[in-house]
């Protein structure tokens, strides 16, 4: 009993030790959190209300500070400068001199100038009366698709954004081209299925080298539109024959038509106003402010003698080798005998038995008909006129001995005589026999021509007897006596005997066939060629024509023109060599009551689409500018060049622009106007 009593108590500590142990565990946090609550401030609990608000996001980056665009200072091309007052590096403010000019250049140049400026006044007088079209008209029947100009519009901004005031198209067709192997062949019909799912019918227009053009009536459809050719593919449509609505200038008065309207041949378009100045004259008035810039520059340069800084800033790209700077002279070096006078103070006195020596190379002080030079000193040269008089082992450019015998003239630096097989010996003689030079001329001597029996490809300005240029285009018999004859000169007629024999000749002998003539053509635009045939487009007009040295024009004075070729048609190729593009005439020939074909001839070639071409030639009635010369007619003028080169540049330093780079995380956090910090 006392046993097993003694095992109970036992029990009972054993668990109420373990009972200890799990409640000082429980208990060990909660004092643990007194302790730290007992050691540091108690934590106070904040309460605020909310609202709404922007988070500020900061975006770092680098990048390398930069000066600005500089200001440059730019000097016609034959304006010299004696010296450059500052160097690069440099800080200068405005009106600083930077540069002094050689007054003689200045001069010569402001007289260039204004020579420049009469002419191009006298030039702007011959449009002064003129007026550009004041309505704006549709060369041919045909559909509006796009109109760019609106009432107010200024024509040369929307001509600049737009290239036309309104989009036509000519023909009433829209086309859509896919790459396809198929064996389709123009004319062909294949069904085509609109954006809208209508089906439509389309026409074959070409198929070459996989390309497959169709074209589908255009009742208002859009340009762009996706269409489906069966059993092809799809593609965009596009206008078949467009045509931009252009004028020169002035300002959009009214618009006459609407989006998909249909308009016939002459149509109104636009109603313009203020079109009293013409393109030219605009041009013209352009070039002549240029004149007056210069001008102005010049004068003040020639009066002061000096170039100035045009701003604050740094200066840079100075070139001390510059083509404008004027070679310094160099300082002969003289040798002198130390005296000593009688206050026994040194003094140097130059002598006028001054020793100066050969030194052999360019630096040499003495004259060039000195005996005394070694033979390796440039001034040993004799500056011969004749072959075999100067033994120097280089030579001035007055010597014969510095001829390079060159065939163009920039290429030899001699300015006295030359050898006889250089250019420069050339007098440009018109008589044949007179001019020393052997070997190459000048393109005003006779001897240059090649006597060519090719108009055109003689590179001589005056001409022997056997040149076709020599032809005088007589309209008599007898009076021209060139060894080969022009197309405008009656000496060029064979004496045809019927159609079958065409004459080259404009102007025809008794008994030709084409004596008394007229002609008349219709002009066939190519879009595509076969085997052995063109497909393309008639202009239903027949015009008169005429037969001219250069080729076939329009009797009444217009350029030809594809406007209005819009009947389409296969025709045979014949013997011709014909690409997509060319525009060809086809000339008939009426003698009495008898016509004949003569052929279809190529007036155009790869004409492409009927975007117009915008052809400035002759704006400036002849002019050139700079070292060209005029191609007119008439007598050319030399424009003063209004290119110059840049001697220097000044930087401003109050304007600073930096690049930074910043991690491509962040790059759609930047936007335009947003302010940077720089640190």
């Amino acid at each position: 009993m006392d046993k097993t009593k003694k095992k109970h108590i036992r029990r009972y500590v054993l668990w109420g030790v373990l009972a200890l142990v799990v409640i000082g565990l429980a208990i060990l946090p909660a004092l643990a959190r007194q302790q730290d609550t007992q050691d540091g401030p108690v934590a106070s609990v904040l309460e605020a209300t909310a609202a709404q608000g922007s988070v500020q996001t900061i975006v770092r980056g680098g990048g390398t500070l930069e000066a600005g665009d500089g200001q440059d200072i730019e000097l016609p091309a034959d304006v010299k400068i004696t010296e450059f007052l500052v160097k690069n590096g440099q800080e200068v403010k405005e009106g600083d001199p930077v540069a002094k000019i050689d007054r003689v250049s200045a001069a010569t140049a402001i007289t260039e100038v204004r020579t420049s400026m009469a002419a191009v006044e006298k030039q702007m007088e011959t449009y002064s009366d003129e007026k550009s079209a004041s309505t704006v008209t549709a060369p041919a029947g045909g559909r509006v698709k796009a109109i760019y100009a609106n009432p107010g519009d200024s024509v040369a901004e929307v001509l600049v954004e737009h290239g036309g005031l309104a989009l036509l198209s000519l023909d009433g067709r829209m086309a859509v081209t896919v790459s396809a192997d198929s064996p389709l062949i123009p004319g062909d019909s294949i069904n085509v299925t609109l954006a809208s799912g209508k089906t439509v019918s389309g026409r074959v227009e070409s198929n070459l080298s996989g390309e497959l053009t169709v074209t589908i009536a255009d009742n208002g459809y859009a340009v762009g539109d996706t269409v489906t050719l069966e059993g092809l593919g799809s593609g965009s449509l596009e206008i078949h024959n467009p045509w931009l609505a252009t004028a020169f200038n002035g300002t959009v008065s009214s618009v006459s038509v609407r989006l998909e309207q249909t308009v016939s041949s002459g149509a109104s378009l636009f109603t313009l106003k203020d079109t009293d100045y013409t393109a030219q004259r605009e041009l013209l008035a352009q070039t002549h402010r240029e004149y007056e810039e210069l001008l102005q520059k010049l004068l003040t340069w020639q009066d002061t003698g000096l170039i100035t800084a045009p701003c604050d800033g740094l200066v840079s790209g100075i070139d001390t080798d510059s083509v404008h700077l004027l070679a310094a002279q160099e300082e002969a070096p003289l040798t002198a005998d130390l005296l000593v006078d009688g206050s026994g103070e040194f003094r140097l006195v130059p002598l006028s038995s001054v020793t100066q020596t050969c030194t052999g190379d360019e630096n040499c002080p003495l004259k060039g008909t000195d005996p005394n030079h070694k033979p390796g000193c440039p001034k040993a040269c004799q500056h011969a006129t004749a072959e075999g008089v100067c033994t120097a082992n280089e030579h001035f450019d007055d010597c014969i001995m510095a001829c390079t015998r060159a065939e163009n003239p920039e290429d030899c630096p001699a300015t006295g005589a030359h050898h006889t097989d250089c250019i420069k010996s050339c007098i440009e003689t018109n008589q044949e026999g007179k001019c020393p030079a052997t070997k190459y001329h000048y393109d005003g001597c006779i001897e240059k021509c090649i006597e060519s029996d090719v108009s055109g490809q003689c590179p001589a300005h005056v001409h022997k007897k056997g040149c076709i240029e020599s032809c005088i285009s007589a309209d008599t018999v007898g009076k021209c006596t060139a060894g080969h004859h022009k197309a405008d000169c009656i000496e060029s007629c064979i004496v045809s005997h019927s159609a079958d024999e065409p004459c080259p000749a404009t102007k025809h002998k008794d008994g030709c066939y084409f004596q008394n003539a007229t002609y008349t053509g219709k002009i066939f635009k190519v879009v595509s060629v076969g085997d052995g045939v063109l497909v393309g487009y008639w202009d239903s007009t027949v015009y008169e024509v005429v037969k001219t040295a250069s080729g076939w024009a329009r009797k009444d004075g217009q350029p030809f023109s594809t406007n209005n070729c819009v009947q389409s048609d296969t025709i045979s190729a014949g013997s011709g060599s014909y690409q997509a593009g060319d525009v060809l005439l086809d000339i008939t020939v009426t003698k009495g009551d008898e016509s004949s074909s003569l052929g279809l001839v190529k007036i155009s070639s790869s004409g492409g689409s009927q975007m117009p071409n915008f052809n400035f030639s002759g704006m400036m009635g002849g002019f050139s500018m700079g070292g060209g010369s005029g191609t007119g007619s008439g007598t050319s003028s030399q424009l003063y060049s209004l290119d110059g080169d840049v001697i220097l540049t000044v930087t401003p330093l109050d304007t600073l622009t930096v690049t930074i780079a910043v991690d491509e995380k962040d790059i759609a956090s930047v936007k335009t106007g947003m302010t940077a910090q720089l640190t």
